[in-house]
């Protein structure tokens, strides 16, 4: 399961005309035309990830007021499993008053400082060594170093976004700050300055993401990426985060490299800023057209069928080609028995996952 634990926000968006100047003090008025709620932090990235996969859940603490039940409702309407404290006196809530373009011109903020030993306890207690942990630290409490040392003792392989001191989150397996957050933390950005920052942490991965400048890659093995990024209409960064590491951990996690998940990540990232407001992206924006995969396929075996389900996550299409029989007896050897090339085709034929299949030698389409 996916479980996701951190920092709950609902945003808020006040939509409206803003040209009348007020009589009683040198400002404009905001004419109200509509009010839109989304779900952010924690429950952000839940709803990124139940986009592209059901089985996700999420913990985090509420108020029991009118924020609180909205959250609840969003939650419910997305169909997201949750386990939420009720016991603050005021849910996060971040109100943003903007023209009817979307541009924003003020945002009022309300919040609480505090931690949940119920959430933490429920979570421990529920916790599994192969779920997949998504640490959404906003510093609004909830995550504490000592909630972080329990679930890193039962599940090593931890994604952060970060909002504390780096060595809170000591042994993550990625974590994920913007650049904005990395230049607090080691002042002048490097890749020597980054590398250091890492290893000193114990993180597998670090990755920063710069908005419109790309986002940068680094592991403790000295490897280095950087990915650049094209946005054609830039409109609201708001949540774009949330979505970055949503994606990024769905994608690594069913078996794309970090590199590869970067990409997707970024791609996703993207979409949503060319969104007014807080947006999921829905997993068929992000996926391939076609996917290509080749091979003998003589005795189709556990690990075939494995690569044909991992090609249709990533793909709308997948297309694969087949071997002749005189390349599959070079591969084998003439003492070797073999399906010959109708026989092979004919089980693949039966894989659903597959849209078509093309045998190389004749180079046209069986099916």
């Amino acid at each position: 399961m996916i479980k996701i634990v951190g920092d709950i926000i609902l945003d808020k968006w006040v939509n409206g005309e803003y040209s009348k100047y007020s009589p009683e003090a040198p400002v404009k008025i905001l004419e109200q035309l509509n009010v839109s709620y989304n779900l952010g932090g924690a429950a952000n990235v839940a709803a990124n990830i139940r986009e592209y996969d059901k089985d996700v859940k999420l913990y985090g603490s509420i108020a029991n007021d009118y924020s609180g039940k909205k959250i609840i409702s969003l939650l419910n309407e997305k169909k997201i499993k949750n386990y939420l404290s009720k016991k603050l006196n005021i849910t996060t809530t971040k109100t943003r008053l903007t023209k009817k373009n979307g541009k924003h011109i003020l945002r009022i903020d309300q919040e609480e400082i505090s931690n949940s030993k119920q959430i933490e306890n429920n979570l421990i207690k529920n916790l599994k060594k192969n779920d997949l942990i998504l640490i959404v630290d906003y510093k609004k409490g909830l995550i504490t170093k000592d909630l972080f040392n329990k679930i890193f003792s039962i599940n090593k392989k931890i994604y952060v976004d970060p909002k504390n001191k780096p060595n809170f989150y000591n042994g993550a397996y990625l974590v994920k700050p913007n650049m904005k957050r990395v230049i607090q933390w080691i002042g002048n950005f490097n890749k020597k300055n980054c590398f250091k920052l890492l290893k000193k942490n114990n993180w597998e991965w670090l990755i920063v993401t710069d908005g419109p400048k790309g986002v940068h890659i680094f592991n403790k093995q000295n490897y280095y990426k950087r990915i650049l990024v094209k946005t054609k209409n830039l409109k609201d960064v708001s949540g774009a985060g949330d979505t970055f590491l949503a994606t990024l951990a769905y994608f690594n996690n069913i078996g794309l490299d970090i590199p590869q998940a970067c990409k997707m990540a970024a791609k996703a990232s993207t979409k949503v800023v060319e969104k007014i407001g807080v947006k999921t992206v829905e997993k068929n924006e992000l996926l391939f057209n076609k996917v290509f995969t080749n091979g003998v396929f003589d005795l189709l075996h556990k690990g075939h069928y494995e690569l044909f389900k991992f090609c249709k996550k990533i793909g709308k299409e997948l297309i694969v080609g087949i071997n002749s029989d005189l390349s599959v007896k070079k591969i084998k050897g003439n003492a070797r028995p073999i399906n010959n090339l109708k026989k092979r085709i004919f089980n693949l034929k039966k894989i659903k996952e597959i849209k078509k299949i093309i045998f190389f030698k004749k180079k046209n389409s069986i099916r």
